[in-house]
């Protein structure tokens, strides 16, 4: 029974009708809510001790839902937003029943001064015309599959088939539905609605299910109807293995997988499956009746287990073993379905030796399932026993595994008696090491064989490196990228590949990652964060770096092995490295635009060091957060690179170059510009250092120049071009910033304005003075004088309001003139 602890929405209090009762729902459009009925007159909360799946069909029944599928709930008293009265009353309803008051004894319902059971909650469904469906509660069935083993997973719950949402739904949760229907506990989760849509209720969402379990009822989730937004396109759907795994075996058999013989994760065949056993109750007398099963003769340890297991099937329950049993199949199964999550293992050891010669302060592992990983013991007196540490961390285990001649670095440290308790007595506990040491004995410790305050629960275990074969080393390389010179940064110690982390990584450390993978130049690399190119299961070999960008090396810079265990491989390093032009000859600071339809528009690249690179219109805020991108670029900037370009020095356009892999080749060597606009050239705007930025190539900036400006003018001098008739009417230009631009005929464009251009021109306006576009040849600018308003008296277009933009909605602005006094063509605008 689901507790909940939801608002609900009381649409009033006022008069009611005994025995009548409603659902007090959460919105107006929903069939879920707590239950109230009527008493007096008054409305109240029912508070029934006996509620479940018949009591809510009868209260949906009597609220006009369908009786099917309803499913019982209580609330919490403190989720009711209006106080009123409680009701009590023993229910037992029947299929009979048409209403809750046939339910209830001769006493009927009583007010109660409290309601310790929470109030009764229902959740019904819509369908009134839903027929009962004959399915035992939680028994599960596969539809619209072409095999009876696959399809759509329904459940049924009050006699009602409802399917399941397929939010977070994967194997764990198939292997629950495939072992209900007797398969092989052995299922494929499949995307969503790949059997087609449901159209009865959802009745799971967000299943937890451990593989354990015999019911998905018996699974963590949401609740018994809620549905946390799900609709039936994410239907969850399941394919279930009907034929023996490969690898079929003799009932009641054991075995031991992922470590050795003598240590591992128990199996038990079960069904033709090798199937592991429920870690939930797992002790010594299971783990004793397993190793002699196995053949050894003095009892085992009982663990959990750590081994990577490539499949797993969990089948077996809890184990309830006395430890006289020969074996594992003679021990009674608890019968409780497992909700540990966890398989079982044991270790197997034959006694230890009596004749053992160690010196003091040596070190060795044990229970491990390979030489380099295991407990920590030290010997003293000649007597191994276990190291014990309330605070074990990766600088002790560092120190371990070099005294052991293990590769110190990348060790893992483990806690908590993981690899089992020892046998023999606490002989230390270690309290400080730097990570520097050569031995445990040199670290800040308790007197060797004193006893150390700790207990047995404290033995420390580690797991170290061993020196590999598979790299050179100090060398760097690219892994799964989607190109050549894209990739997660992977670099070689001990033989090994381990990876960079991206903590404090930027475009300098790329760029030099860039060199010692071999690239030429690594000026304008991009870093990438975040494991974007998936994460490793190797050693973090460099946790932070700090590099000045003069280094070929990584391993150059400033960097230390001993904050290792500070990142995780989800912030592995990655980076895309710039791939120069075959043939490059251009001087520093000049500029070309690439890849545009015109010679006046595309990317904006820049070249430094005989090299073309990108220019980024801002950046991105953070490593962690490329979401959120500032933009710095501004038109100014535009309109200094275009005049750089021998273009227009006004007018200039821009937009971000959405990346194409293509052209995705140049390092990206300007952000963050800011031009003042008296700069003649981009690289003389304030920027950062040459090659720095925090961007990627979708925010390159992709430029559209005007046309160069070719005819002198005279600052706010205004002319008429392309008329009909000589000078005197045709398309009216002003010129702004030495440049000849066309004024928009929008809303502004009034009588006045035109009166005032003829003016300036020393004419007069033939009529309002305003000519229709279809009497001149329009410019092929993209840029325009946009008049806001003028009085009519100015005397000259530029003392009118104007504005200058790259949008004009209208047509060009056109004006007709006739000669009032003799006067050249083009004036200025003094006076």
């Amino acid at each position: 029974m689901h507790i909940l602890d939801v608002r609900f929405f009381f649409t009033d209090s006022g008069p009611c009708i005994d025995n009548e009762t409603r659902i007090v729902q959460a919105d107006a459009l929903s069939t879920v809510g707590a239950v109230q009925v009527c008493k007096n007159g008054v409305w109240g909360d029912l508070c029934a001790p006996t509620w479940g799946y018949k009591e809510a069909s009868v209260v949906c029944k009597q609220s006009a839902y369908s009786p099917y599928g309803a499913i019982p709930g209580r609330v919490a008293l403190s989720s009711i937003t209006v106080p009123v009265p409680n009701y009590t009353a023993v229910l037992n309803c029947t299929d009979k029943s048409t209403k809750l008051s046939d339910c209830t004894s001769s006493v009927g319902f009583m007010q109660s001064p409290d309601c310790n059971s929470g109030v009764a909650w229902v959740n019904c469904f819509s369908n009134s015309n839903l027929q009962p469906a004959p399915c035992q509660d939680g028994s599960v069935r596969l539809r619209n599959g072409y095999l009876d083993s696959e399809g759509r997973v329904e459940i049924c719950v009050n006699r009602a088939w409802g399917t399941v949402c397929g939010f977070g739904f994967g194997q764990a949760d198939a292997s629950v539905v495939c072992r209900q229907l007797g398969y092989y506990p052995v299922g494929t989760a499949k995307l969503y609605s790949s059997y087609g849509y449901g159209s009865g209720p959802i009745l799971l969402s967000n299943l937890a299910c451990n593989g354990f379990e015999l019911s998905l009822l018996e699974c963590n989730s949401s609740g018994l109807g809620i549905t946390d937004g799900c609709y039936h396109f994410y239907d969850a759907s399941v394919v279930c293995q009907t034929t023996p795994p490969p690898d079929n075996c003799t009932l009641g058999d054991v075995r031991l997988v992922g470590g050795n013989a003598s240590i591992g994760e128990v199996q038990v065949c079960y069904g033709n499956v090798w199937s592991s056993v429920c870690y939930a109750g797992w002790d010594n007398r299971d783990a004793g009746v397993v190793c002699k099963q196995l053949g050894f003769t003095s009892g085992g340890q009982a663990m959990r287990s750590n081994f990577t297991i490539d499949s797993r099937v969990i089948a077996v329950m809890e184990m309830d073993c006395t430890g006289v049993e020969k074996v594992i199949a003679q021990c009674p199964e608890s019968g409780i379905s497992c909700n540990s999550g966890a398989a079982s293992a044991v270790i197997c050891n034959d006694p230890e030796p009596t004749n053992i010669t160690c010196a003091d302060g040596n070190v060795r592992l044990r229970n491990g399932a390979a030489a380099n990983e295991g407990r920590v013991e030290i010997c003293y007196n000649n007597q191994w026993g276990p190291v014990c540490d309330q605070a074990w961390n990766y600088r002790k285990a560092m120190v371990t595994c070099r005294q052991l001649g293990l590769v110190p670095y990348g060790a893992t440290p483990y806690s908590n008696a993981y690899f089992g308790v020892g046998s023999g007595p606490l002989l230390m506990q270690v309290q400080g090491c730097s990570g520097t040491e050569d031995s445990l004995m040199s670290c800040s410790r308790t007197p060797l064989g004193s006893t150390p305050s700790c207990s047995l629960a404290s033995e420390v275990g580690v797991r170290c490196l061993v020196q590999g074969s598979s790299c050179t080393e100090r060398s760097a390389r690219l892994v799964n990228g989607d190109r050549n010179n894209t990739g997660r940064v992977e670099v070689c110690r001990y033989g090994l590949w381990g990876t960079v982390c991206d903590t404090d990584w930027n475009a300098t450390m790329a760029a030099v990652a860039c060199l010692q993978i071999g690239y030429p130049n690594g000026l304008g690399a991009i870093p990438r964060f975040n494991s974007i190119y998936g994460q490793s299961s190797g050693p973090v070999w460099i946790p932070r770096v700090s590099c000045s960008g003069d280094e070929r090396s990584l391993f150059d810079c400033t960097s230390s092995l001993l904050d290792a265990q500070v990142c995780s491989h989800s912030h592995d390093a990655g980076v895309e490295c710039p791939i120069p032009e075959s043939t490059t000859n251009c001087t520093d600071g000049a500029l070309r635009l690439m890849y545009g339809s015109t010679p006046l528009n595309g990317r904006l690249e820049i070249c430094h060091s005989g090299l073309w690179g990108t220019v980024c219109s801002g950046h991105y805020s953070s490593a962690d957060n490329w979401n959120s991108f500032t933009s710095t670029w501004s038109s100014t900037n535009a309109n200094v690179a275009c005049k750089q370009l021998g273009y227009a020095p006004i007018g200039a356009s821009w937009t971000t170059a959405f990346s194409n892999p293509t052209q995705d080749t140049r390092g990206i060597f300007l952000s963050d510009v800011t031009c003042s606009g008296t700069e003649t050239a981009l690289q003389n705007c304030t920027h950062n250092p040459i090659g720095y930025h925090h961007c990627d190539h979708d925010h390159d900036v992709n430029l559209k120049c005007q046309a160069a400006c070719i005819e002198p003018c005279s600052e706010g001098s205004v002319r008429l071009a392309r008329g009909a008739s000589n000078l005197t009417s045709g398309r009216v230009e002003m010129c702004n910033s030495g440049c000849w631009v066309p004024v928009c005929g929008n809303s502004g464009w009034s009588q006045a304005a035109a009166t005032v251009t003829c003016r300036q021109l020393g004419l007069r306006p033939i009529g309002d003075g305003r000519l229709s576009s279809n009497s001149f040849i329009p410019s092929n600018w993209t840029y325009y004088v946009s008049i806001s308003f003028c009085i009519g008296q100015e005397l000259s277009l530029s003392r009118c309001f104007y504005y200058l933009t790259s949008y004009c909605y209208s047509s060009q602005a056109g004006a007709q003139c006739t000669a009032n006094q003799p006067a050249s063509a083009t004036t200025s605008s003094k006076g």
